[in-house]
């Protein structure tokens, strides 16, 4: 089967204070679950996969971009969106903004997911080709 399936949730991670870093985990982790509630997408949320990871991993892996792109990158080959989390720090993040260019590169749609009081709001970004 050659159709990509997969949704890519992207989101600022990185942050020299580790309690941002821990709140933004919590806050995708949470779009993550809702988007699998509320869609009948199947989400792949790197930052959900890769802070344990970088964690436990007793300092040998970082929770930087740098860390962290090529295995991303290939993810994010393998689906048909993305949904950018826009949280505080989202439109200057490194990471988020190398995964949009390449979604761009790759025309794959684009969506933003939004926290609001009642939950998220998901709204779809006109891809302009």
């Amino acid at each position: 089967m050659s159709e990509k399936l997969l949704s890519y949730l992207a989101c600022p991670y990185t942050h020299k204070d580790p309690r941002i870093m821990q709140r933004r985990f919590e806050t995708v982790t949470r779009a993550a679950g809702w988007l699998t509630a509320h869609t009948d997408w199947a989400v792949f949320s790197p930052i959900t996969h890769s802070h344990p990871i970088h964690q436990l991993a007793d300092g040998i892996i970082g929770g930087d971009w740098a860390t962290w792109e090529r295995v991303d990158m290939l993810y994010l080959r393998c689906c048909c969106r993305i949904i950018i989390l826009t949280i505080p720090g989202w439109s200057v993040s490194t990471g988020v903004r190398a995964e949009r260019a390449c979604a761009k590169h790759l025309c794959l749609d684009q969506w933003r997911i939004n926290p609001i009081a009642e939950g998220f709001r998901l709204t779809s970004v006109l891809n302009k080709k």
